[in-house]
């Protein structure tokens, strides 16, 4: 990421558009996180895992899922008990 070891200015407009991209897929799968536990349905997956990276990068840059994707919250709670994230 520019910014993090160098001089490299980070760019708002970047910021801002990985804030509306996150926005937008949080908005498509919040209606899914509605009737599922997971992303593939009842189980953990894959799909989790990667998943599970986005709310890695969001701490990282002190960003937080709006409170207006509850699902998507759940999910992410879901996610941080499972043993292979706990030492995270």
């Amino acid at each position: 990421m520019a910014g993090t070891r160098n001089n490299i200015k980070q760019s708002n407009d970047i910021v801002e558009r990985g804030i509306e991209m996150s926005n937008l897929l949080f908005d498509r799968i919040e209606p899914h996180l509605e009737k599922n536990k997971f992303i593939c349905g009842d189980e953990f997956s894959v799909a989790d895992i990667t998943g599970h990276s986005i709310f890695i990068n969001f701490e990282r840059l002190k960003f937080e899922v709006p409170s207006k994707f509850k699902n998507v919250i759940k999910w992410k709670s879901r996610l941080y008990e499972k043993d292979c994230f706990k030492n995270e």
